[in-house]
């Protein structure tokens, strides 16, 4: 329960990184104020997930990082 939040939190940039480089990818000719866009959409998913790293505990990822690092 304590991990949902950090989890939450990369899934969305890992999200975001990959809504950017579709929109990186179409051309930028398209700029209608009234549409929204793949950088719009990248850019509420990476605001949302640093909102829930913010929000979320640090504490309780170190030992689940610990454990992945003894694993190796």
């Amino acid at each position: 329960m304590e991990l949902v939040l950090p989890i939450l939190s990369a899934m969305m940039i890992a999200g975001a990184l990959g809504v950017a480089l579709i929109a990186w990818s179409q051309p930028g000719d398209r700029v209608d104020p009234a549409h929204v866009t793949y950088w719009d959409l990248s850019g509420a998913l990476y605001f949302l997930g640093c909102g829930a790293a913010i929000l979320g505990e640090a504490e309780a990822i170190v030992p689940l990082m610990e454990e992945v690092k003894f694993r190796r």
